[in-house]
């Protein structure tokens, strides 16, 4: 481990990981595919499943002649969805561009009229953006839901025809049910 920080190689990075506390330097291969082909897919059988799988995700996990089926999704997204892309919002390596990203996020829940699903990157930043809209334009009587705080079982379709509530969700390891669709 030490030759390998102290020598880098092109095919791997370096990072520090964990709590402030206690961080952690990891070394992670860039590709993973091969590292993959060898430790799972050639024991195991695996059925991956989400809703924004890209279609070069196979390749890049090593993954030998996939079967893919695309169930596609009874959302009528170019009647029902908006991509906003803020680009007047500072840098995400500036100091001030969570802050601004919040207030973005309030604007855009107040004029949708909460009918809104945030994706974040990590927990982090959707805890973080959670806490900074509490009280802002979020309430006890129109609370978020987060990937955190959701309901065990998805509403039923009733229910999310009406659902003004916005919905705030991670990335890593989705289980929220509005995010069952592809990501925006």
């Amino acid at each position: 481990m030490i030759d390998r920080t102290l020598s880098p190689s092109a095919d791997t990075v370096a990072f520090v990981s964990g709590a402030p506390g206690s961080p952690s330097l990891e070394i992670a291969p860039l590709d993973v595919g091969p590292t993959m082909a060898a430790g799972v897919w050639s024991r195991r059988t695996a059925i991956l499943t989400s809703a924004t799988v890209p279609r070069s995700l196979p390749e890049r996990i090593g993954l030998p002649e996939p079967e893919v089926i695309d169930v596609g999704s009874p959302f009528d997204y170019g009647e029902n969805s908006l991509l906003y892309c803020a680009m007047h919002l500072p840098a995400p390596n500036d100091p001030a561009f969570r802050a601004a990203t919040h207030e973005e996020l309030a604007a855009l829940i107040t004029a949708a009229g909460g009918r809104t699903l945030a994706l974040f990157t990590s927990w982090a930043a959707m805890d973080e953006a959670a806490a900074a809209l509490t009280g802002q334009v979020l309430t006890p009587s129109s609370p978020s839901v987060t990937s955190r705080n959701q309901p065990s079982s998805p509403p039923s379709p009733r229910m999310s025809r009406r659902v003004s509530l916005p919905l705030l969700d991670s990335s890593k390891g989705s289980t929220c049910p509005a995010a069952h669709s592809r990501s925006l």
